[in-house]
């Protein structure tokens, strides 16, 4: 495939998302279509007169400051020379997409944008001419109504070009690179909701995530694997990787990625001297649960170092264009899985070359290299995707104030006395007076409605006990306040036991009602998805006692249960650096653990605890592995030896049994 064809694919799958509006307003996005023209104003070295064309863009607007646009505009009959009374008439177009990234919001914004496109010549009689062009420029945006918006810019083009080639197209082109002034205008029609007036009542809900863009700060980890497939021109064969993009998201539809990856044998396992570093920018085309799609562009630096096992001679380093496409699967808010396409556009096939990219001259010079690959990313920070509902209540005028029932008081201007609209099933808990600390209810549901878990419980009591001893109890009676404690744990124990044999048997709401109602709550607990949301976050370090001598840093969560079914085990994905003799390590995993009942040892009860997981190890080379761990949480709530609570210590097998680490840390609850 060519790359103009691969342009050619891009923009139509570009203008295929733009035309479903459904979708891509169920989820926040703007979509713009935008007539317009544009006045070029050739290069000095070229014979031509300025240049008129017409045409228009279609944009995606990912929140109020990054779009993405694809535009075209042509003109035909152009008397395009300015020094020759007989020339024939030229077929002139400008075809392309760029990225645009605004400066602020309200009336005038200043924005900046850049990308690449493609200049054709068709003259009459002859052959099409085509030249790659890269756009860069400024410009103003500016409201002129609810759905109006206008955009002027000024753009500056760089191609390589000659007049010659329009009448012969074998003419060879000069080195010289030509640049094109370009004064754009044009007249945008917002086709879906707006985000550019005054905040109504839905944009006030998700003010603080497009007002503020890096409030939605997240770190995101990815391990991936995948295969790249060389273009056949470069007589290299098919590469299997593997690698791990890390970078930051702001917000919910925009990204920036890191990536490094490593050639390996068929195996996965046995490195081969072959790796590639870059980065990429991500734009996400949705934000709510399920199947997410999204597009990627960057670039990347291939490198071959002479290995027994790599290509003999070993190319030259060679600097890549990065498009791809993909789609995510969202497990929640903080752990997603990818699947996606890349295309590494190399300057020619001539590896033994380091070809420059801006000095390509036709489109047809360069050439494809795909690649697909398949990760589990973790997602640290931020509070996820933005999720909405499909439909957007429509703004309208407060509901008129309800009639008192039969023997209530009526609302009063003092604010007294209130009217309380009382759920047809379910509790209502009302506390007069001043609260002293938390109350023990408040933390039993999650945000998603989730019941907690049993060491959530716990903290809760525990928090509760010390909120209501005042006065501190004598040293001699700790032994009695720890006692009544785990005799109330324990008892927590059973009725959590009960409470989940319980909850499958909970009557659902019939669907007219569940519609009605319109929120998780709505639904039975069993048929709740997962919450996602980081329950604890642990912080551990440690040594190595097989293997060489390493010292060892990592960094722990906990995502929830398997399952809603298999709550009784919980997710844990870690990431591990070790540091010392030899190469340093890096060690991904994701983990299922099952904690034991805590056992009462003095003041302090000792939770055993065990995992194994999957995961990615990198030593000498990337090796897959099947992590274990074994060890034990201290829990202390009081007495001399409260400063050991939530403290944990045990052993690690970086495959199995194999590698031996020794591991201490601390949990941190959140």
């Amino acid at each position: 495939m060519r790359a103009s064809d691969v342009l050619r694919v891009s923009l139509n799958l570009a203008l295929a998302l733009l035309l479903a509006p459904t979708a891509v307003a169920s989820q926040g996005l703007t979509w713009t279509l935008t007539p317009g023209a544009r006045w070029i104003e050739w290069d000095k070295a070229l014979p031509f007169d300025d240049t008129r064309l017409l045409g228009g863009a279609m944009g995606i607007g990912l929140g109020r400051y990054v779009s993405l646009e694809a535009f075209h505009h042509e003109e035909t009959g152009v008397s395009l020379f300015n020094d020759r009374a007989e020339a024939p008439a030229i077929d002139v177009a400008q075809s392309g997409a760029r990225v645009t990234l605004a400066f602020g919001t309200g009336s005038f914004v200043p924005v900046v944008s850049g990308g690449a496109s493609l200049l054709r010549f068709r003259a009459e009689g002859m052959e099409r001419t085509r030249r790659l062009s890269l756009d860069y420029g400024g410009g103003l945006r500016f409201v002129l109504g609810e759905r109006v918006q206008g955009e002027v810019g000024l753009d500056r083009t760089r191609y390589f070009f000659d007049a010659a080639n329009l009448l012969d197209p074998a003419t060879p082109t000069s080195d010289e690179a030509k640049y094109n002034l370009t004064l754009r205008a044009g007249l945008g029609v917002q086709l879906g909701r707006r985000s550019f007036d005054p905040a109504d009542d839905l944009d006030g809900a998700f003010a603080q995530r497009y007002q503020s863009p890096f409030s939605g700060f997240a770190l995101a980890i990815e391990p991936v694997i995948g295969r790249l497939d060389f273009d056949s021109a470069t007589g290299l064969d098919r590469q299997n990787m593997v690698g791990i993009r890390a970078g930051v998201d702001f917000g919910s539809f925009f990204g920036l990625r890191a990536f490094h990856w490593w050639g390996t044998e068929d195996d996965f396992r046995t490195t081969n001297g072959f790796r590639i570093v870059g980065g990429e920018a991500q734009f996400t085309l949705s934000a709510g649960p399920g199947i997410t799609p999204f597009l990627t562009g960057g670039a990347g630096q291939l490198h071959w170092t002479p290995r027994g096992n790599g290509p003999d001679p070993a190319p030259a380093n060679q600097t890549a264009v990065v498009l791809g496409a993909g789609v995510e699967f969202n497990f929640g808010r903080h752990l997603r899985a990818s699947i996606s396409a890349r295309d590494y556009i190399l300057g020619g096939a001539d590896l033994s070359a380091d070809p420059d990219l801006g000095s390509v001259v036709d489109p047809d010079e360069l050439i494809n290299n795909w690649q697909v690959s398949a990760g589990l990313k973790l997602v640290l920070g931020g509070s996820g995707r933005l999720i909405r509902s499909a439909e957007a209540p429509a703004p309208s005028e407060p509901p008129p104030a309800a009639a008192p029932a039969p023997g209530t008081a009526p609302p009063t201007a003092d604010g007294r006395t209130i009217i309380i609209p009382v759920p047809e099933t379910g509790e209502l808990y009302v506390r007069f007076g001043e609260s002293r600390g938390t109350a023990p209810l408040a933390g039993l549901l999650s945000a998603e409605g989730a019941a907690i878990g049993t060491e959530q419980l716990r903290e809760i009591i525990r928090d509760e006990l010390r909120n209501l001893l005042t006065d501190p109890a004598p040293a001699t009676a700790d032994s009695a306040h720890a006692a009544a404690l785990h005799r109330l744990e324990a008892r927590i124990d059973s009725l959590m036991r009960a409470i989940r044999k319980a909850v499958p048997r909970a009557v659902s709401p019939s669907p007219d009602r569940a519609a009605a109602q319109g929120s998780p709550d709505a639904m039975a607990p069993a048929s709740l998805p997962v919450d996602r949301s980081l329950r604890e976050t642990r912080f551990f370090t440690g040594f190595t006692t097989t293997g060489p001598s390493q010292i060892l840093l990592g960094l722990a969560t906990d995502i929830g249960p398997v399952t809603r079914r298999w709550d009784f085990a919980s997710l844990i994905p870690s990431i591990v650096l070790g540091v010392g003799d030899s190469r340093p390590t890096y060690l991904a995993a994701l983990s299922v653990e099952y904690r034991f009942r805590a056992l009462p040892v003095g003041n302090v009860r000792v939770a055993p605890m065990a995992s194994i997981g999957v995961g990615l190890f990198r030593g000498l080379d990337f090796e897959a592995i099947v992590p274990t761990f074994a060890g034990v949480t201290l829990e202390a709530s009081g007495g001399a030896m409260r400063h050991l609570d939530n403290v944990f210590l045990g052993v690690q097998g970086v495959d199995f049994l194999n590698g031996g680490r020794f591991l201490v840390g601390l949990r941190r609850m959140r």
